[in-house]
Order: C-alpha cells, then structure tokens, then sequence
C-alpha cells in the first residue's frame, strides 16, 4: 500500500479534527500529503522505485505517545 493510500485510509478513520487517540497524540508538524507531493514521489519512483528510507511502523508516521516526544521502540 502506498503511503498516499495508506494516509486516505486513516484519514477517514481520524479526520484531522482527531488529535488524540488510544493513547497517541498526532505529530504537531504532521500534514496530509497534497497532489504535489504525491506527483513528486511519483515522479522520483520513475527513476528509483525505493528512492525513500522506510518508516518502521506505518503509525510512527502519523503518532507520536502522548506526553512525549517520539515514539518510544
């Protein structure tokens, strides 16, 4: 799943209204992805599919624990 869609899919489970849930507050600088972003990863993907470090965990991109000021592994 791509991180776009990934980021569709929560968004309509938290709207950005959310800002806390099951213990997790949502990152301060966190923004949904626009169609810029989107275009400009597609674009990089044409010329290296993996051009991006990966996150861990598909909520560490979205959530921070509440209080603190990372996720704790």
């Amino acid at each position: 799943m791509s991180l776009a869609a990934a980021q569709m899919s929560l968004l309509n489970k938290y709207p950005r209204s959310v800002q806390h849930a099951g213990g997790l507050r949502r990152g301060v600088e966190w923004r949904p992805l626009d169609v810029n972003d989107i275009e400009a990863a597609n674009a990089r993907k044409t010329i290296k599919h993996w051009h991006s470090i990966a996150i861990r965990w598909e909520a560490e991109a979205y959530w921070t624990v509440a209080g603190t000021t990372g996720v704790k592994v």
